[in-house]
């Protein structure tokens, strides 16, 4: 909407990358006028080179931001491991919230596509019986945010082929419970 400020979750995979460079180009040619504010990283503890992705947000005019974090220590060490994912995600959207707000801005774009959604479909189906989504667009009650998921409509091989097609930069997630 017109105003919003937007703040990318960027983990520099080929869905934030593509999520960040469509943003990017979408803010060019839209009517709409929203400011792409920040990029923001969250560095979990596992070691990355992040220059590759530091040069891209320079070249599109986007701030990049890293947050540093224990999370690869607090989910490995002091938790044992257990169900490492989901408390990860926890802790990211914690300290990526809180960014945000540092930040003074209104709307979380997060990379989730198609694939997400059919995957969190089954999980909640599996795990807990009850048939659910996340939804395109939420409102978080407590920050005051808004998440948007602009590509939930984008099957996975899309965004691939786009990433290649542009030769976007990557890097690769270290974490060692990835896949």
């Amino acid at each position: 909407q017109d105003g919003d400020r937007v703040v990318v979750a960027f983990s520099g995979g080929k869905d934030s990358v593509t999520l960040l460079y469509s943003l990017d180009l979408l803010r060019r040619i839209l009517p709409v006028k929203f400011e792409l504010t920040a990029a923001v990283y969250i560095k979990t503890g596992w070691p990355v080179d992040l220059q590759v992705l530091e040069d891209f947000c320079r070249s599109i005019n986007v701030p990049f931001y890293v947050v540093e974090t224990e999370i690869a220590k607090i989910v490995f060490e002091e938790r044992g491991g257990g169900n490492p994912c989901a408390i990860c995600s926890h802790l990211r959207r914690g300290a990526l919230h809180g960014k945000v707000l540092e930040l003074c801005c209104n709307k979380v774009a997060l990379g989730h596509h198609l694939d997400d959604v059919i995957e969190t479909f089954f999980m909640s189906l599996i795990y807990t019986g009850q048939l659910r989504v996340f939804s395109p667009v939420t409102f978080l009650d407590r920050t005051g945010l808004t998440m948007v998921r602009p590509l939930v409509y984008h099957p996975s091989e899309e965004i691939y082929s786009f990433v290649e097609k542009e030769n976007l930069p990557t890097v690769p997630n270290t974490c060692p419970a990835n896949g």
